[in-house]
């Protein structure tokens, strides 16, 4: 969507220069992950692509923001890292599917659509996992921030009973800490 797009790029236009910090429960959690390739969807300007770069792993990542994709490929170069990126539009799954396979898929601070899970799904290889980590209701009542884009109680615990997604789920973790109501999750994809 245009108006999204608009609004990101005015966001990361100003902010300073200077590279963000990893998310804290990517920090605690991102040994979850299998080592290859990462599809980091809503990625901004980098907090979790430039930290799994260092981490060794191959990253792309994914975002409507043209201005923060740019920031992240400034700081990646800058810190030597390769991370590659792609602007997208993530309500455009056909588009997504033209990115490839991946061994893992991370959501930091992004609420996906249950539509959108499943089309992720399908850009993981088998064994693939996917970890998101976003506000919860808890985020909303204590900070404020838009009901709208915060998870509910457990909203995906019962997601890897769906087929079409193909996932099941390993973790599921509820977090209060100072950057607010966390909720995360890990999923792996089934064998085919």
């Amino acid at each position: 969507m245009q108006q999204d797009r608009i609004k990101w790029d005015q966001r990361y236009a100003g902010k300073p220069s200077v590279p963000p910090g990893a998310p804290k429960t990517l920090l605690a959690e991102w040994s979850f992950l299998k080592s290859g390739t990462v599809l980091d969807i809503a990625s901004g300007d980098g907090a979790a692509s430039l930290f799994l770069a260092e981490k060794g792993f191959a990253v792309t990542a994914a975002d409507i923001s043209a201005t923060g994709l740019n920031r992240l490929a400034g700081f990646a170069e800058d810190a030597g890292l390769a991370v590659k990126t792609c602007c997208v539009d993530l309500d455009d799954t056909a588009v997504l599917q033209q990115l490839g396979r991946f061994d893992n898929v991370v959501m930091s601070y992004f609420r996906p659509t249950p539509e959108l899970l499943v089309a992720l799904s399908g850009l993981l290889t088998p064994g693939g996992r996917i970890w998101l980590a976003t506000f919860n209701q808890r985020q909303h009542q204590q900070q404020g921030f838009s009901a709208r884009f915060c998870l509910g109680d457990a909203e995906f615990c019962d997601f890897s009973g769906q087929p079409q997604a193909g996932l099941t789920l390993l973790e599921y973790r509820s977090h209060n800490d100072d950057e607010g109501g966390i909720d995360s999750y890990l999923f792996e994809k089934d064998a085919e």
